[in-house]
């Protein structure tokens, strides 16, 4: 059983912080607002991300260093491009747009600024863990979304962006702790993220919306039910709740598996990406068949090793969607994906 959760009124003002900074960042027209909403957005995060643990503080210090160096970058790319201090005009510019992408992809744990991210995550508690793998990124993508940028910087910054997409796949392998799973799994979703928003910042909006949706039942049933370990799913006491078949069903889902919710994800990416960045596609679908690779492995081995009481297919759909509010996110997952599905077929 999981302990009542008390909510601070810190926590709560913390929070709003937080809401509000995202809120500022993407309703600011200049770049004095957009400032202001990353900054705000960043010191309310601190104090929530700050835990009891050593892990914790130890992060919490991690994130403070790189999100610094990622507005010192932002906000010196931003003097550049405004003062044109250099001799020539152009180089100034351009130069200082190279920094301010700089400090983005900082703040946003894009390659090649990745490796701070999944130790951050890892050593986050659950809520952190989901505001680090959606709300913290929406802020640096949209001013990302917003740049004006030519056809050739477009094109590097799509691949590195898409690297990321495949260091998170390699990453991934021979992972067994959920957080870290999760965290190179962000990774990969990074990368979708990231080129959609060149494209255009509602498309990205869109796929992050569908990502939280996943994400946020998949982690708050991992911390109802206090697994972390993937080892942990192995015992009686797990199995006869049928907690393998949903841990199962929420992998497969963030690996984009049709007809899951996930794999509307990946369709709708896919049908914007198609026209003007196919080699970065390329990268990306590649990134997300490594992934679902070792999420299939898993889904395997908790299939052979889990008990006898676990139940797959229709009835084991249904079983979850009885058993307790926490599992109905499966069937939600299922259903939406099929109807999202539908729709994308009647559309085409």
């Amino acid at each position: 059983m999981v302990s009542m959760v008390v909510v601070k009124p810190s926590s709560v003002v913390f929070m709003g912080m937080v809401l509000g900074g995202v809120l500022i960042t993407i309703m600011s027209s200049g770049v004095l607002g957009v400032w202001v909403g990353l900054e705000l957005n960043f010191f309310g995060f601190i104090p929530l991300l700050l835990g009891k643990s050593m892990s914790e503080g130890e992060s919490c210090l991690k994130y403070f260093i790189i999100q610094v160096l990622g507005s010192g970058f932002f906000f010196l790319g931003v003097l550049l491009v405004i003062s044109k201090a250099m001799v020539s005009v152009v180089l100034s510019v351009w130069s200082g747009v190279f920094l301010l992408c700089v400090g983005l992809f900082l703040k946003l744990g894009i390659f090649p600024f990745h490796f701070w991210f999944p130790s951050v995550v890892s050593s986050s508690s659950w809520f952190n863990l989901f505001l680090l793998s959606t709300l913290q990124k929406v802020g640096p993508l949209w001013i990302l979304s917003g740049l004006a940028l030519s056809v050739k910087f477009a094109s590097v910054m799509s691949i590195l962006v898409a690297m990321t997409s495949f260091v998170g796949a390699i990453g991934g392998l021979g992972q067994v702790y959920f957080r870290s799973l999760l965290a190179y799994s962000s990774l990969v979703h990074s990368g979708w993220m990231g080129v959609l928003c060149l494209v255009s910042g509602m498309n990205f909006l869109l796929y992050l919306l569908l990502y939280s949706a996943i994400l946020g039942g998949f982690v708050l049933s991992l911390w109802l039910s206090q697994v972390s370990y993937g080892y942990m799913l192995n015992s009686k006491a797990v199995a006869k709740e049928s907690m393998v078949f949903w841990v199962s069903v929420y992998f497969l889902s963030l690996g984009g598996l049709p007809p899951l919710l996930g794999s509307v994800l990946k369709l709708y990416s896919i049908l914007i990406l198609s026209s003007n960045f196919l080699l970065v596609l390329g990268v990306l679908i590649f990134s997300s068949v490594i992934s679902l690779f070792y999420y299939l492995g898993m889904f395997f081995g908790f299939s052979v090793s889990g008990s006898d009481k676990v139940i797959w297919g229709f009835s084991g759909l249904m079983y979850a969607y009885c058993s307790g509010w926490k599992n109905s996110f499966i069937l939600m997952n299922v259903l939406c994906g099929i109807v999202c599905l539908m729709c994308l077929g009647i559309l085409l």
